[in-house]
């Protein structure tokens, strides 16, 4: 098999759709080394949710390479240099939850969290008090696109609700990110109008968290919330009001914005996301600390009017 091949063909056709479950193929493994490894990892992951399910889980991480870095490791292997220091902040940030389980692996896209789910690393007898998810970023990398990415995070949120019903959501919008290699990568089918790679991911994201936002919304489930901390890994300070995807007036523009973003330095900061993609520990602490500030407000809500809140965040 020749693997590292691309997601989507030039007519805009993914061979691994967003929103179906799916494990990597040549399409989403770099390497036949990269492929067995996930498959390992996989079977790890499924043994650790095994091994919890008898026992109470307080809160349960699910996501890529950004929430793996609480493991310390990168597709289950070790001594990762950009994930030092992260397992520390899960554990000092999050030590209300006592007993935390994370379910997460580097490259994975939507489509990789949902097959995982489906084969064994969410039992019937994991009943986790809190799951906190964050994926899609890798979707976006290979070309899908936003209103895929939405509908493969929204299939994710339908499986743990109708399998964890007890359990409060965290859903997470996208962070900023810059991989200008990539951009040129998925060109075609991901092009402006003039048949040149975009300037930036900044819009697809944008769009992305838009409609995590909305579907959230629409949801009116009060164990369902979306949480956007994007704001905290702008190069030039943002509030959470006016972060990429948090405008609901008006629905942001997907790949194909007029908007030219060339300067890394000018909206990704560096200081917390030093290889412009991943969260260091410095970054990582202030991503939990921000998710805790609207879990704890969701809380209230939750306590104060049931039907009041879907409205959080």
């Amino acid at each position: 098999m020749d693997f590292n091949q691309p997601m989507c063909e030039a007519d805009g056709t993914c061979h691994e759709p967003a929103s179906l479950p799916s494990p990597r193929t040549v399409h989403s493994a770099k390497s036949k080394a990269q492929f067995q490894q996930w498959h390992k990892f996989h079977s790890q992951l499924e043994k650790e949710a095994k091994l919890a399910a008898k026992h109470e889980v307080d809160v349960l991480f699910l996501g890529d390479s950004i929430t793996e870095a609480f493991r310390g490791s990168s597709l289950g292997r070790s001594n990762v240099s950009r994930t030092r220091g992260s397992p520390e902040v899960l554990y000092t940030e999050f030590k209300q939850f006592p007993n935390k389980l994370v379910l997460a692996v580097s490259g994975d896209q939507t489509q990789h969290l949902l097959w995982r789910l489906h084969h064994g690393e969410l039992p019937p007898s994991l009943q986790p008090g809190l799951i906190i998810l964050h994926i899609g970023t890798n979707n976006i990398r290979v070309g899908h696109l936003p209103e895929q990415v939405a509908e493969g995070v929204q299939q994710i949120v339908h499986f743990l609700s109708a399998r964890c019903p007890e359990a409060r959501i965290v859903v997470n919008g996208l962070f900023p990110f810059v991989e200008e290699e990539m951009l040129e990568k998925i060109c075609p089918p991901r092009c402006s109008t003039e048949g040149f790679p975009f300037a930036s991911f900044k819009p697809a994201i944008g769009k992305v968290n838009h409609l995590l936002r909305d579907l959230i919304r629409r949801a009116e489930n009060p164990r369902l919330e979306f949480v956007d901390c994007s704001h905290l890994f702008f190069a030039k300070p943002h509030s959470p009001e006016v972060a990429i995807g948090s405008n609901l007036a008006a629905s942001p523009p997907a790949f194909d914005s007029p908007e030219v973003v060339r300067d890394k330095d000018s909206w990704v900061n560096q200081d917390l996301m030093p290889d412009l993609l991943h969260p260091n520990a410095k970054g990582m602490q202030q991503w939990a600390q921000c998710m805790l500030f609207h879990i704890e407000k969701g809380v209230q809500l939750l306590k104060a009017s049931p039907s009041d809140a879907s409205q959080n965040s």
